[in-house]
């Protein structure tokens, strides 16, 4: 799997001219209006599907075509479980394709002789039962990358961009034949394919869905991967050490669930539908898939699922995973849940925190290391503003009516230096609480010193980083919660490292920025703290401020952030909204909170102490989604408390 991560050129004209009269700047001109999307500006009602009628729909991914062919009954059977979605590959690695593709025959692939009109045949009888039909692509995006092995009579270098067009073209026909809706789905490409796709796709009227996000909101849907969990102690714990090897070895990194909320977010920011698509053995349990749709329902509403079965090279990881995603009834089981517990459009609304994505704008390996330290940080910040109760929109430019930001942004690295632009550095100046995070070292550049002097550390900062031999990113701190002082994991991890030994405490990219307390104005407050050694003699023995507030205005230190951090971010973030604090102490899991729902994922056995918004009635599921009539979780006055089972949820409502 290859994920990367686009910029969103979107500019709203009317925050600009509010933003840059704080700073006391002249005002920038305005762009050709061409050049201004207004649809991202206050993140759009989503646009609607295709086909896709029903108020939930369910789907099976990744199938084998030549099975669904020839198993008389199969679509009944499936219909009767309420599938409604199928997806499949119209071509394989081998060479061979099930429909008669002048672009595929170019590059070599030939129509299976046994098969000539299987396709044709899936489409006909998928239309007879009202299901919609998905063709993944991005088999010609492994063949390009040389991620996996193809038939030698595969033309390569006929892959371009306007090979696959013609290839869209050709789907676009044999769907008008049939005379049925179609999509096609996609990962891996580089961004001169995804720009080909999304042309393609409008040109003639297929549907695109989009595996993650897409800052550039080029597809019709966006769809998650969630596989795995974010370890909790790869340094020291060989179980924790071996599953983040794992994850390594698998390339499913990109699927950790709290990563994966940027999918969503960026969605609500492109105004399009997210998908939920999970699957078991590469990273969760052979039975999670319903606890994580439930969780996603919860915190997200999407009305679209995927139970996939999770495959290594010798075929399935887990025997059992198999048996319960075929035998699964998505009508008996999943579906009154969804009714039951799932978002709702008519839930009070929440307060809006825009996550806003300054990526680095050249440098493959800048991109690179700041990708890394993407990753491992946003378990830790979304699950802070979710847990605080906030809802989260994603873009790369800010929206004019949040109630919070969260500026990550790239900095300096490895002597590259990248400015802040000067919209994000201006809601400095504003009335509303931002924060940022910088993967790097903080720039002495203008737009940053802006923000350095908003936050009180102008000239107060030393940018200090792995070269030095040793991660100066502190290991865990003690912070204070309701229930008294604990001890948190503060460094996160590098999800990608050169060998499996380095699993948990690889460092190359770590930066932290050394702040003196001591050196601080008192009106600076200093609200995380830890210890770092600035001289680079790795002695951790000099104090540095980790988190820190002036005014409305706070900085998050560390380019790479535990989600346990998350734990004390979020009672700081529920703070700005007026509200109590979230964790009475440290509870490790993935937690969304709200007025009329909410919802707790435990990737461990952990003991929890939370406060909620709302809600009055708690369910807990097991580890194969099962409800536990037996629980030891006790809700009493919006306080939640008890201990939870490795992969268990709970759905408060």
């Amino acid at each position: 799997m290859k994920y990367k991560r686009h910029s969103l050129l979107v500019l709203s004209c009317i925050f600009l001219i509010l933003m840059l009269g704080c700073v006391g700047e002249s005002p920038i001109s305005q762009p050709p209006a061409e050049e201004i999307d207004e649809t991202n500006a206050n993140y759009p009602a989503e646009r609607p599907l295709i086909s896709l009628g029903a108020e939930y729909n369910f789907g099976l991914e990744d199938l084998d075509p030549y099975i669904i062919g020839d198993a008389e009954g199969w679509f009944d059977e499936q219909t009767a479980k309420g599938i409604n979605i199928i997806s499949f590959s119209p071509f394989d690695l081998e060479g061979y394709m099930i429909f008669d593709s002048p672009a595929l025959r170019e590059a070599g692939f030939k129509l299976d002789p046994e098969y000539p009109n299987l396709l044709s045949d899936i489409l006909s009888e998928a239309k007879m039962h009202n299901m919609t039909v998905v063709l993944m692509i991005e088999g010609i995006a492994h063949i390009i990358g040389d991620m996996m092995p193809y038939s030698e009579e595969i033309k390569k270098e006929k892959l371009i961009p306007k090979l696959v067009e013609n290839l869209i073209r050709d789907i676009a026909n044999l769907a008008k034949k049939e005379d049925v809706d179609i999509y096609i789905s996609e990962e891996a490409f580089e961004e001169e394919y995804i720009d080909s796709i999304a042309r393609a796709s409008k040109t003639y009227g297929v549907g695109y869905m989009h595996f993650f996000e897409d800052l550039k909101c080029r597809a019709d849907v966006f769809i998650s991967e969630d596989y795995a969990y974010y370890p909790r102690n790869a340094e020291k714990d060989p179980k924790d050490r071996a599953y983040l090897q794992k994850l390594w070895k698998l390339g499913t990194y990109y699927g950790e669930l709290g990563n994966l909320n940027v999918m969503y977010a960026t969605a609500k920011g492109c105004g399009i539908e997210a998908q939920t698509l999970t699957a078991g053995g590469w990273g969760l349990g052979p039975r999670t898939h319903q606890n994580i749709a439930l969780f996603r329902s919860v915190q997200y509403g999407p009305r679209t699922y995927y139970f996939v079965v999770a495959e290594g090279g010798e075929g399935p990881i887990y025997g059992e995973e198999v048996e319960y995603v075929e035998n699964y009834n998505f009508k008996e089981r999943l579906l009154p849940l969804l009714e039951e517990f799932g978002r709702k459009k008519s839930d009070p609304l929440k307060p809006v925190a825009n996550l806003i994505i300054d990526e680095p704008k050249k440098g493959e390996d800048i991109i690179d290391f700041y990708n890394q330290a993407f990753l491992s940080s946003m378990s830790a910040v979304t699950n802070s503003l979710l847990a605080s109760g906030y809802d989260i929109v994603v873009t790369a430019q800010p929206v004019i009516n949040a109630s919070l930001y969260y500026v990550f942004s790239a900095g300096e690295i490895f002597d590259e230096m990248q400015d802040l632009p000067l919209q994000l550095a201006a809601l400095s100046k504003s009335n509303v609480p931002v924060f940022y995070q910088v993967a790097g070292g903080i720039p002495d550049m203008p737009h940053w010193n802006i923000v350095t002097l908003a936050l009180g550390i102008s000239r107060k900062y030393t940018p200090i980083s792995s070269a030095a031999s040793f991660d100066p990113i502190p290991r865990s701190v003690l912070a204070v919660f309701p229930l008294g002082e604990y001890k948190i994991k503060y460094r996160g991890y590098s999800f990608e490292f050169w060998n499996k030994d380095d699993a948990g405490t690889f460092n190359v990219g770590h930066y932290l920025n050394y702040i003196n307390p001591e050196e601080l104005d008192e009106s600076v407050d200093v609200l995380l703290s830890g210890f770092t050694a600035k001289d680079g003699d790795k002695k951790f023995d000099d104090k540095t401020a980790l988190i820190l507030r002036h005014g409305n205005v706070y900085f998050v230190n560390g380019g790479y952030l535990h989600l346990d951090a998350s734990t004390f971010l979020a009672n700081i973030m529920a703070e700005t909204r007026g509200s109590p604090a979230v964790y009475n102490k440290p509870s490790y899991g993935y937690f969304t909170n709200g007025e009329t729902r909410s919802a707790f994922f435990a990737p461990y056995e952990v003991e929890i102490d939370i406060n909620l918004l709302g809600g009055d009635k708690v369910i807990e599921f097991d580890e194969n989604g099962e409800k536990v009539y037996d629980s030891k979780v006790k809700l009493e006055n919006s306080r939640l408390t008890g201990r939870l089972g490795k992969y268990h949820l709970l759905v408060v409502n």
